[in-house]
């Protein structure tokens, strides 16, 4: 039955009796006895009255809770008991989306109203409790999850777990519903083609998968894993002190900030307190790219039979670590930076747009992580060059747990089309909590959203740095970037859908971002309308990168120190950038580069692409090269024939 057809089903998840006009996948139960929470169809309010926090998306007051997903439905959670359904979309799959939205991010404001803390966790029963996976989105916890069914232990929930503190205080986690959600890579991997013939939404390559090995009762918490990636080989498993438990565990809540809103904050802590200090919490870094998943299995298996691993001592974490600088746990209005306190700071007045961000935009491979390093160094003002991984210009905007948690919606369970429709109120809520100047790096082309604001809109933002290279160099760092043979990074420059992390049949930890061709980019930039736009040539700044540099800060409102920005300029030269990705690595290099900061010069292209490939781009790219100054020294190369071009690219592989 339809969710919009009027009827009545009976359910549990969550040690709740459900009622519902809807069809759901939970685990069905007998119509006797009074239900714990009705799920019915109905009308539902545009805005709550009296919001204690409203995100556009949801609003929450004590006792409330409001989402609006755009072309799908509208809920409202009342006190625990009651979820109101109103359809408002005519997307083709807007049955399977109501559901989806109704079993995430409704269902959790009604388990947090129940005082049901929720963790991002899949957990299985073990002879020693639950076990717990916690983890943000991409990080592989419904396919460990899998994995461990197969191998004999009964799932408990999948992707959302429910924890409850019983009399004594001791942590115990709820059965949530049978059923394991999976990417199409993971269904591949497990060999469960036969048990995933469900697709979860159309345009999604992801499966829901129903187990049959389900506990379906409550049981203590034995530990929970968190599980984390690192740039280093191999895994690392330590114990967490009470402390860093606590740090992590927070950064892992499913919507944290509905809490908040719903004036449970302190409950919120409390629980998440007594998880923190009631059982071990295991901290599992991974290698953020290619690990064997049975290996971390293995592991886990490990610590079961043999015990926790030793107890690290309470440690701040390391500078530059992917967390490092999460937002989505800041008080709105608390001030979060993205920049360093050395530079001046203005924070809007009552009533004025939050325009705080200054975009760092460029095509990839341009030179905008060089940029990040001078900003760093600038704002740093130390005598040692500053920490490549913890770079100014927060990288972090495009990772999926800030969109989650900022917005209060899956994007794991969203379409790359939705999750662009929605970005620019991610953009909004990011400005409104940041002190002006901020500067946020972005690879994405500029984009006008039908019917909507564009996706950078202007109330987000202060101004944008565009900064554009010769598109001939950005092929041949493409291909060592990559890995690729540089015909197929040429071609990619003229690609009209070229994407980066747009992969459908699995998920990233980071969001889809439009490029379009290497013109397509520059120009949605720096021919658009919107927004006020500094345009930097790479070039520019290699021949004399103090004056370059320093007409970028003033741009952002910043009048340059000339003996610090000769200090950054100094501490950012490519020869140390290298030293320290050498000595320390760097988190965001692929592990098809051999080195991020390869070279960081001007012209190298001559002695790498053939006449061939030259003569392709500048087909392609000839006005906008022409503009920037690029055209003649190719059209030159091309009359002398392309001697001084050797025709191939010899890429060594990535150490």
């Amino acid at each position: 039955m339809s969710p919009g057809t009027p009827g009545t089903r009976h359910y549990t998840a969550y040690g709740m009796r459900v009622r519902s006009e809807i069809d759901l996948p939970l685990s069905p139960a007998s119509a006797e006895g009074e239900p714990d929470v009705n799920v019915r169809i109905g009308a539902v309010p545009e805005a709550l009255t009296a919001p204690r926090l409203a995100r556009g998306i949801w609003e929450a007051a004590p006792g409330l809770f409001l989402l609006k997903v755009e072309g799908v439905a509208r809920y409202l959670v009342r006190e625990g008991r009651d979820i109101v359904v109103d359809p408002t979309g005519d997307a083709p799959d807007r049955e399977a989306a109501q559901r989806v939205f109704l079993l995430g991010s409704a269902l959790a404001a009604c388990l947090r109203q129940r005082g049901i803390l929720t963790l991002h966790a899949s957990a299985v029963a073990t002879e020693r409790g639950a076990m717990l996976f916690a983890g943000h989105s991409g990080l592989g916890k419904s396919t460990l999850l899998a994995t461990l069914v197969e191998r004999g232990y009964a799932m408990l929930s999948d992707d959302v777990t429910g924890i409850v503190l019983h009399a004594a205080g001791r942590p115990t986690a709820l059965p949530a519903f049978p059923g394991v959600r999976l990417w199409a890579d993971a269904v591949e991997a497990l060999g469960w083609q036969a048990r995933s013939r469900e697709r979860l939404r159309e345009g999604l390559d992801k499966y829901v998968a129903p187990l049959d090995f389900f506990r379906d009762a409550s049981l203590s918490v034995g530990a929970v894993f968190v599980l984390t990636n690192h740039i280093r080989d191999g895994i690392e498993i330590e114990t967490l002190a009470p402390g860093d438990a606590l740090e992590l565990l927070g950064k892992r809540v499913y919507r944290a900030r509905f809490a908040r809103g719903l004036g449970q904050g302190r409950e919120q802590f409390r629980a998440l307190a007594a998880l923190a200090s009631g059982v071990p919490v295991v901290h599992v870094a991974k290698p953020m790219h290619g690990f064997p998943l049975e290996t971390l299995t293995d592991r886990i298996e490990g610590c079961l039979r043999e015990g926790w691993p030793a107890r690290a001592e309470r440690r701040a974490h390391r500078a530059g670590h992917p967390e490092a600088a999460d937002l989505h746990d800041v008080e709105p209005g608390a001030g979060a930076s993205t920049t360093s306190s050395q530079l001046p700071r203005e924070m809007p007045g009552n009533g004025e747009p939050p325009r705080s961000i200054v975009w760092l935009a460029s095509y990839p491979r341009s030179g905008n992580t060089w940029v990040r390093a001078l900003l760093t160094n600038y704002c740093d003002g130390g005598g040692e060059p500053a920490a490549i991984n913890a770079l100014e210009g927060w990288s972090h905007l495009i990772r999926r747990e800030v969109f989650d948690e900022h917005l209060g919606l899956s994007s794991s369970d969203m379409t790359p089309e939705e999750i662009l429709r929605h970005r620019p109120r991610l953009h909004e809520l990011l400005a409104a909590e940041l002190p002006r100047p901020s500067f946020v790096k972005v690879h994405d082309a500029f984009v006008d959203l039908p019917g909507g604001p564009p996706l950078f809109p202007p109330p987000a933002t202060l101004g944008a740095v565009y900064i554009v290279r010769n598109p001939l160099d950005v092929a041949v760092s493409y291909a060592h970037f990559w890995n690729w043979p540089v015909a197929r990074a040429v071609a990619e420059l003229n690609r009209p859908d070229a994407a980066l992390s747009s992969r459908r049949r699995g998920i990233r930890e980071v969001l889809p971002q439009m490029l379009s061709t290497w013109s397509g980019h520059v120009a949605s930039w720096v021919d658009q309308r919107e927004l006020p736009v500094h345009v930097m040539r790479y070039e520019d700044l290699l021949a004399d990168p103090e004056a370059v540099f320093g007409a970028t800060l003033r741009f952002a409102g910043i009048e340059p120190e000339a003996k610090r920005i000769a200090r950054a300029v100094e501490h950012s030269g490519f020869d140390r950038l290298r030293a320290q990705e050498e000595r320390s690595g760097f988190h965001e290099k692929p592990r098809t580069a051999r080195f991020f900061f390869r070279a960081g010069r001007a012209g190298s292209w001559r002695r790498t692409l053939s006449k061939e490939q030259v003569r392709t781009i500048t087909d392609a790219h000839a006005a906008l090269m022409e503009r920037f100054g690029y055209l003649r020294e190719a059209e030159a190369f091309l009359r002398s024939g392309g001697e001084e071009s050797r025709g191939a690219l010899h890429v060594e592989p990535p150490s």
